[in-house]
């Protein structure tokens, strides 16, 4: 029992809810039951968080459209750029950008604390956290590996914040990678590379969970026959 619940505990922790769950099924005990409580109210909060993401994303994204939509007709001579016009246009981003102000301030600020701007070098910060997610991996028979394109290099940010965002693309990665599938990570610059083999879903559903999780920084994916390319570049890093 005590292999199951470690076991149990290792994919919820890459958030393979469903795999834990199914990893305690059978499991008559006091702590099995409770282990199971704990998944699914984590599984519950991470799906409001995507409903709500993806909502705000929707309200941001009507609003800077109209907006857009009525000042590229007023520079085209569709329609007057008359004082009620643009002060809509402009309330409506005055309102987008206390929104996306008030959104940050409440998600990852308020996880994880006041940023703490020092040098750091991102490559081995990555390769620490790819050992982390590498051994949680194995349980789901998904192998990580890292190479580093250069020795070192140091940057400017907030190395927890930093970490939070690498962690996430890995697990994401490797949730997204079949069993027996790998995920090869590479650092050079200011970008992560990762590079998956026997993916199990589409590259794009993946960065769009991914940009529901990093926020500001660019995530793009490219797809071939053989598997998967994603590439995080970190953006508020700036080299010392």
């Amino acid at each position: 029992m005590h292999e199951r619940l470690l076991h149990a505990l290792d994919l919820g922790v890459i958030g393979d809810w469903e795999g834990a769950k199914r990893a305690l099924e059978d499991l008559n005990d006091p702590l099995a039951m409770r282990l199971t409580t704990l998944l699914i109210q984590q599984q519950r909060r991470e799906r409001e968080g995507a409903e709500t993401r993806a909502s705000a994303r929707h309200e941001l994204g009507n609003a800077l459209s109209i907006a857009q939509g009525n000042i590229e007709a007023m520079i085209d001579g569709v329609l007057a750029p008359t004082t009620a016009r643009l002060t809509e246009i402009r309330e409506a981003l005055i309102a987008c950008g206390a929104f996306v102000n008030a959104w940050s301030n409440s998600s990852a600020s308020s996880r994880l604390g006041a940023p703490s701007v020092v040098e750091f070098d991102i490559c081995n910060l990555i390769a620490e956290n790819v050992e982390i997610v590498a051994k949680l991996a194995a349980s789901k028979r998904v192998r990580v590996t890292y190479a580093s394109s250069r020795e070192g290099g140091s940057y400017r940010g907030d190395p927890e914040r930093v970490a939070f965002a690498v962690r996430s693309a890995l697990i994401g990665a490797v949730r997204c990678t079949a069993p027996g599938g790998e995920v090869a990570a590479q650092c050079f610059g200011g970008e992560m590379t990762l590079a998956m083999a026997r993916v199990k879903e589409s590259g794009f559903s993946l960065a769009a969970r991914l940009l529901d999780i990093l926020g500001g920084n660019d995530v793009h994916v490219t797809e071939s026959a053989d598997g998967m390319t994603l590439v995080v570049r970190f953006l508020t890093l700036a080299v010392a």
